[in-house]
């Protein structure tokens, strides 16, 4: 899948150690690491709920590389799309009325912004359905994740060093939390949690990222975790385990539905 990392198949984890050196040692060999690609599989299934919903009117915020193929109105460059809105998604209110989309479209944004509370709660305004993919906290707070890029002191940081929030899901509830660079480089996560997201980052590519798929007609709610700085590390660890049962709980429901 372009948007994972690809380790060979003769590649073994014996331990965290050997694991990091490796990487570290080896990147352009063992990871290929398109993030910003969507995963295949789960784009195709989008692609057939939209079809299977006969959504007409589907908006798309901000296209990145690779556009959904169904939007029919974008916002956001992208050179593959010759008509698009220019609109700061962080302060200016999207130009539609309430619910005028059947469906909305926005993979990997939210993180990237300053106010993605502002931009989430317009996107829920102006649509009946919503489908959010954001990276997982656990990619996060993992290094050698930027490992592409040619610079060992952006490949030691956690994460995707310009990310500027969390963004995770669970149930029908959207959390955000500020990523404070600074702070997670200090944080120790201990040898089980860190075993565990190395296992299934390296073994299951669908947790790489968190999926909100939902109908805003029924009851959510987005949670501003800013102020909870006294509780930082605790609230992202919570924030991977709710992202892995959200990731099981999306691939169950939707992915592997009969």
């Amino acid at each position: 899948m372009k948007n994972t990392r690809v380790i060979k198949n003769d590649f073994n984890i014996n331990t965290i150690t050997d694991f990091h050196n490796d990487l570290k040692d080896s990147k352009n060999e063992y990871i290929t690491n398109l993030y910003w690609y969507p995963n295949t599989i789960v784009l195709k299934h989008i692609i057939d709920f939209c079809i299977k919903n006969n959504f007409k009117k589907i908006l798309e915020i901000g296209p990145g590389v690779d556009p959904f193929p169904l939007a029919t109105t974008t916002v956001g460059f992208n050179e593959k799309v010759s008509n698009y809105l220019d609109i700061n998604i962080e302060h200016t209110p999207l130009p539609f009325e309430d619910k005028e989309f059947d469906f909305l479209y926005c993979r990997h944004v939210l993180e990237d912004i300053n106010y993605p509370l502002f931009a989430l709660n317009e996107m829920i305004r102006v649509s009946k359905t919503v489908y959010i993919e954001t990276p997982s906290p656990m990619v996060e707070m993992s290094r050698y994740i930027d490992a592409e890029r040619d610079n060992d002191i952006w490949n030691n940081l956690r994460g995707y060093f310009h990310h500027k929030s969390f963004v995770w899901s669970f149930n029908e509830t959207i959390y955000i939390l500020p990523k404070y660079q600074g702070f997670i480089e200090y944080f120790e996560l201990g040898p089980d949690l860190l075993k565990k997201l190395c296992y299934l980052l390296d073994n299951y590519p669908v947790y790489w990222n968190n999926y909100y798929l939902c109908n805003t007609l029924r009851t959510f709610e987005i949670i501003d975790l800013s102020k909870n700085l006294p509780d930082y590390l605790k609230t992202i660890i919570d924030g991977m385990e709710k992202s892995i049962n959200n990731t099981n709980n999306f691939t169950n429901n939707f992915i592997f539905y009969k």
